[in-house]
């Protein structure tokens, strides 16, 4: 079973919580007496200490005080003799001590030592005192003398000066006196005398017990923090119908149980009690206040606790729904009263209510002051989260604009203008993101429909072209026939090319090759490919002028696609530039670049934009009567950018500028 719903681990927790509580204050108590009483813990006998002799005298002070001031009060009980007993001090206060007060003056006798035959007397009285069997102190003004046989050396050299301000005339009492042998009447020095024999012998019991009962108390308590609000037989936190009620009521409650367990103690009167019944009345209702306080506070914990663990401790409160209600009634009247107003009227209208308010309240005086204060630090913090916000709109449309279409600004933590703003801005996104996911998905139906029909019409043109070179192979005398077989060789092998140039475009756009990137010098390839398109310049009269350096310029890319680029780029100049003209051709380091520049002259008007230029399909001349399939260009660019490099185009009347860059 989850340990979280056992109801008994619990239980014991919460009683063993208090119970060990109150052992640590018992045992820090019984730490200071050990501590306070450490010199005398090393004597002998509890009688020997410091302790009870100020016990003794305190006593043996109070008894001849109460007996002049109430002697009034004590019963004659006999005629021949002066002797007065007191009943009343038989139980009450001086249960330590018997006694017997002796005016030598008037021979009167104040004793609180039941009359008998054996102590009808004042001499019997003196003499049952001295009793062998008694712990006795006497004491005589004349000579002063004190006389005992306790095994106490303060009350051995006790002094009058201690008693003086307690007797009328000092010269007048002897006081005799012995210690109660009934232990249920003399419960405090019998306690004293039990806690001085435990703190002898157990002095370790702080060091042993305390850190246990402290780490039990804790674990107890943790315990309790995650296991309060779990039940069996319900998923999660489970609250009663009591525990929903908002924490100001269940608080109230709990406090007037609290208030009660005080109730009792406030009713209590130690009349006709002994000190040790008051005593034993005041643990008993400290005890009882105790158990309900600690009732009511572990009810109010575990109420709040489990209001903490389901979110609801604030919002179940009726504080909670009263500002609530406040605050949405002034943001009502707010928005009611400026939602039309101009941003920039509001704020002034804010900025002089906050000035005039502020004096108002300034000049009230010092809580006044505290609450513009507490005004002005609210202003700051509202200010400062404008700022958050418009920050957040502001990086959030930054990546918006640099390309992170899908970027979205979250409204919930905006308010206000910004807020409308910010739907404003992802309503723009959305549609950017949309527009660019239908142009990507167009262009891959394109790219994919492109390379379909290629696959499709490649296989029949390879029939066709196959059986073009057997018909040259025949013997055909028909001058026209073979006129029409070499027409069609030639339209066949073009439309062959065209086709590879639509499959490699496909390639490219899409990324679909394969690089093997490596250092390949440029400027032998450059005149490789020169060496390789010298017929054709020839033919069209083009005269090549190189500037390159002597030594080797190496780049990092792929040498069979990088000698297709510059392939593409010679095939056009040969097919487009003007005739009998100039082809520059440049490569040259520029820091940590290469720039391999190519210009030539068009035989066609270029009137076209650079954009439309790179386009596929599209070709130098508008007739499209020479040959080409309009995507040299656009192969190129495609094949330089996979390989890290940069293709433009430069158009400047008819002169065409095409430069490739590369990284050293």
């Amino acid at each position: 079973m989850n340990i979280k719903q056992s109801t008994v681990l619990k239980a014991m927790s919460y009683i063993l919580i208090p119970i060990f509580g109150a052992i640590i204050v018992l045992t820090t108590i019984y730490s200071i007496y050990v501590a306070e009483f450490e010199k005398e813990n090393k004597e002998g006998t509890f009688y020997q200490t410091e302790r009870f002799a100020d016990m003794y005298k305190s006593n043996l002070y109070n008894i001849i005080g109460l007996v002049e001031e109430r002697k009034g009060t004590f019963d004659k009980v006999d005629v021949q003799e002066n002797i007065y007993y007191g009943r009343y001090y038989d139980y009450n206060y001086h249960g330590m001590l018997k006694y017997i007060v002796l005016n030598t003056k008037t021979n009167t006798a104040y004793t609180n030592i039941t009359v008998t035959e054996n102590t009808n007397t004042i001499e019997k009285l003196k003499q049952n005192v001295k009793n062998e069997n008694n712990q006795y102190l006497c004491y005589k003004p004349n000579p002063e003398k004190v006389e005992t046989n306790i095994p106490n050396e303060e009350l051995q050299n006790l002094n009058y000066v201690y008693l003086k301000n307690a007797l009328p005339d000092n010269s007048t009492y002897e006081i005799y006196t012995y210690i109660n042998p009934n232990r249920d009447a003399a419960l405090g020095t019998v306690l004293e005398e039990i806690v001085f024999e435990i703190s002898k012998k157990f002095d370790w019991i702080p060091v042993a017990i305390m850190p246990v009962l402290i780490i039990a108390i804790f674990a107890m308590a943790i315990y309790l923090c995650f296991a309060i609000g779990h039940v069996k037989g319900h998923e999660g936190i489970y609250l009663n119908r009591f525990e929903k009620w908002p924490i100001e009521l269940t608080g109230i409650i709990s406090f007037t149980v609290f208030v009660c367990g005080l109730a009792p103690t406030t009713g209590i009167s130690f009349v006709n009690m002994t000190s040790d019944m008051q005593i034993m009345a005041l643990f008993s209702f400290i005890l009882i206040f105790a158990i309900i306080a600690y009732i009511a506070l572990a009810v109010f914990a575990t109420i709040v606790i489990k209001k903490l663990k389901t979110g609801t401790l604030i919002n179940s409160s009726f504080t909670y729904k009263i500002i609530k209600k406040i605050i949405s009634g002034v943001k009502k009247l707010w928005h009611n009263t400026f939602d039309n107003v101009d941003l920039n009227a509001k704020i002034i209208i804010a900025f002089i209510g906050l000035i005039l308010l502020s004096i108002i309240l300034i000049s009230t005086g010092g809580l006044g002051v505290l609450i513009v204060l507490a005004l002005w630090s609210y202003v700051l913090y509202l200010l400062q989260k404008k700022a958050n916000e418009f920050r957040l709109v502001k990086n959030t449309t930054k990546e918006i604009y640099e390309g992170d279409v899908d970027n979205r600004i979250d409204e919930e933590k905006i308010n206000g203008e910004l807020k409308e703003l910010s739907k404003y801005i992802n309503d723009i996104s959305g549609g950017f993101s949309n527009a660019i996911e239908q142009n990507l998905k167009s262009e891959r139906l394109k790219t994919e429909l492109i390379t379909n029909v290629s696959h499709d019409i490649k296989t029949p043109l390879t029939s066709i072209i196959n059986y073009v070179d057997l018909l040259k192979q025949e013997n055909i005398e028909n001058e026209k026939a073979n006129e029409y077989l070499q027409i069609l060789d030639a339209k066949s092998q073009r439309l062959k090319k065209l086709i590879e140039d639509l499959i490699e475009a496909s390639k490219v756009s899409s990324g679909n090759i394969k690089l093997n990137i490596e250092k390949i010098d440029v400027v032998e390839l450059t005149k490789q490919a020169i060496g390789e398109f010298e017929d054709k310049f020839k033919q069209k009269g083009l005269e090549i002028i190189t500037t390159m350096p002597e030594n080797e310029v190496t780049i990092e890319a792929d040498s069979r696609y990088m000698y297709r680029v510059v392939d593409n780029i010679y095939s056009n100049i040969a097919k487009y530039a003007l005739d009998n003209s100039r082809v520059y051709i440049d490569i040259k380091v520029d820091g940590k670049q290469v720039l391999i520049s190519f210009k030539n002259i068009s035989k066609e008007k270029l009137n076209i934009s650079i954009d439309e230029l790179m386009e596929r399909f599209v070709r130098g001349d508008k007739s499209r009567t020479t040959e080409g399939s309009g995507l040299g260009l656009s192969i190129s660019k495609s094949l330089t950018e996979l390989q890290n490099g940069k293709f433009d185009v430069q158009v400047d009347g008819d002169l065409l500028h095409v430069e490739v860059v590369f990284t050293c």
